[in-house]
């Protein structure tokens, strides 16, 4: 009897001790905040956290620190703001505030199919599509109270963002629909100050000094295949078109090296190069399907994420400058962006 009781107590001491090297294993300073979307009207998105000296992720780590709370369907997109993660969650219609490590603090409700968030200052801007998916707005919301001051109609689609200056560039992706504008809101009056035409379904922005880089997706039109448009990358200074690339196939996720002004992005799937002054770009051949392209701030270094088959766990993939895998580790449900913390 002494023996099996011996035995227990050792055992709760081990996996006490598992369980605590578990919650010790990293204090989310340093590393990649990698998030997983969750299948769609299905179950919840997750979050990894990926630490540098690290070669497997602690998976859903807003369950680890929340006692086993969901954080909603589907994981979309994340903005650091001070000491606070604000992670929007397209199907649950709200952006959930954690702090570093993770912790819920609060959610702001009332959105329609929220998509990404940007802000300055005291105010958060919010892209959401409308209930109907195409009639879209901007919400502005006070960081203070964590309430939604006001929206502005935009139209289908509003998507990725851009703040310069006083205003802030809204790409209209087209939502449920098509759209080919980039819309620039005053964030002094809060109103619609200039539209930009430009091609087929703008989404990703970045800054290029004094320019503006827009990646325009193209429409896939699936009822009438010959109305279908390819991707382009658009150059924007002063608000009017300086120059572009027409590409042959779909593109998405442009990123610009923190390093230099090398342009990356994916022509149907697969990785492409562009210096933004040559007249083409640079293909680059590889194994698979770029479900969303990234970079790792502190190392400088691409980051690809396999959604796989989309229903079971994807893999992050960390490439090398001929988008060579370098190294691999297991994600969530269909991985989507990496965030650094640095």
């Amino acid at each position: 009897m002494r023996n099996v009781v011996f035995t227990f107590l050792f055992s709760l001491l081990i996996f006490g001790c598992k369980k605590d090297d578990q919650k010790e294993f990293s204090n989310y300073d340093k590393g990649l905040i990698i998030l997983n979307e969750g299948q769609f009207g299905a179950g919840s998105g997750t979050i990894s956290f990926l630490e540098p000296s690290k070669n497997t992720a602690i998976d859903d780590v807003f369950g680890i620190e929340n006692g086993g709370a969901k954080i909603g369907n589907i994981l979309q997109s994340l903005t650091i703001v001070g000491d606070r993660y604000y992670f929007v969650v397209n199907n649950s219609n709200k952006v959930v505030i954690t702090n570093k490590v993770f912790k819920y603090q609060t959610e702001i409700t009332g959105f329609e199919l929220p998509r990404y968030i940007d802000y300055k200052g005291d105010k958060a801007y919010v892209t959401q599509w409308g209930k109907d998916g195409i009639t879209g707005s901007l919400a502005i919301v006070d960081l203070i109270t964590n309430q939604i001051q006001k929206t502005i109609p935009l139209g289908k689609g509003p998507e990725n963002m851009l703040v310069q200056g006083d205003k802030i560039y809204v790409s209209m992706s087209g939502g449920f629909g098509s759209d080919n504008r980039i819309m620039v809101v005053d964030l002094f009056s809060e109103t619609l100050a200039k539209t930009i035409v430009v091609d087929d379904c703008p989404g990703q922005l970045v800054q290029k000094g004094d320019e503006i880089v827009a990646l325009c997706k193209g429409y896939n039109d699936y009822l009438m295949p010959s109305n279908s448009t390819f991707g382009s990358v658009v150059i924007l200074k002063d608000n009017v078109i300086k120059s572009k690339i027409t590409l042959p196939d779909f593109a998405d996720n442009l990123i610009k090296k923190t390093s230099s002004d090398t342009l990356f992005f994916t022509v149907g799937g697969q990785p492409a190069k562009w210096d933004a002054i040559s007249p083409d770009y640079q293909k680059y051949s590889y194994s698979g399907y770029i479900y969303r392209l990234s970079n790792d701030l502190a190392t400088d270094q691409l980051i690809v994420s396999d959604a796989g088959d989309f229903t079971s766990r994807g893999k992050i993939h960390k490439v090398g400058a001929d988008f060579n895998i370098i190294s691999s580790i297991d994600a969530g449900i269909i991985p989507s962006h990496v965030y650094s913390t640095k």
